[in-house]
């Protein structure tokens, strides 16, 4: 576990934008730019250095065609996707996550908050309008198909979504159930009489 800092806490580099300026660059070319934040970027075909400390590139296939371009921890050598710009008497340097010890902001969430959230996600994957939409109704919501849209895709994003509707659901449930018995429950309409049966499920 980390230390309460977030991965939110931190400036964040991405690979994937890097990528796209790496692949305009000649062999020897180098882009240098400075941030208003007084920051030197040198971005090179096989890394990139800020305020002097190196990152090196790590290119792999990708699934269609192509490459996919990560970035090599210079703290642990790993791959990653994204570095955390850590600051350390006052010097700056990019690291990854693990290194920081930082934990994602969906980690400081309870199991029902994750639930809710993941579920809010694949809703406006959709194209549905969560706004002003309750917890209850995020349970029971269908979104339509959209025009133009593969019966097949709308299917698996459906059954994506079904489950997590089925995961909030027992979420609630199990939160519920911390506090009141479940005659309680079901007495003052906080649960159905046969939604203890989700949980086996």
């Amino acid at each position: 576990m980390g230390h309460g800092f977030m991965t939110s806490d931190f400036n964040r580099i991405d690979s994937f934008v890097f990528q796209k300026a790496v692949e305009l660059l000649n062999a020897d070319q180098i882009i240098e730019e400075s941030t208003k934040r007084g920051h030197t970027f040198c971005i090179q075909k096989d890394s990139f250095s800020m305020d002097g400390v190196t990152v090196a590139f790590d290119r792999c296939e990708a699934f269609a065609k192509g490459y996919r371009l990560y970035f090599r921890c210079p703290a642990c050598s790993e791959r990653r996707q994204h570095l955390y710009i850590a600051n350390h008497k006052n010097i700056f340097f990019p690291v990854c996550r693990v290194c920081l010890k930082l934990n994602y902001p969906s980690q400081n969430l309870s199991r029902w908050q994750g639930a809710v959230e993941a579920t809010k996600k694949q809703l406006i994957k959709m194209g549905y309008d969560i706004t002003g939409k309750d917890t209850d109704a995020l349970m029971s919501c269908i979104p339509r198909r959209k025009k133009g849209q593969k019966k097949a895709v709308y299917e698996a994003q459906m059954r994506k979504l079904e489950a997590l509707q089925l995961r909030q659901n027992k979420a609630w449930i199990r939160r519920v159930l911390q506090q009141l018995t479940f005659e309680e429950a079901v007495e003052y309409g906080l649960l159905w009489p046969d939604d203890l049966e989700l949980l086996n499920e």
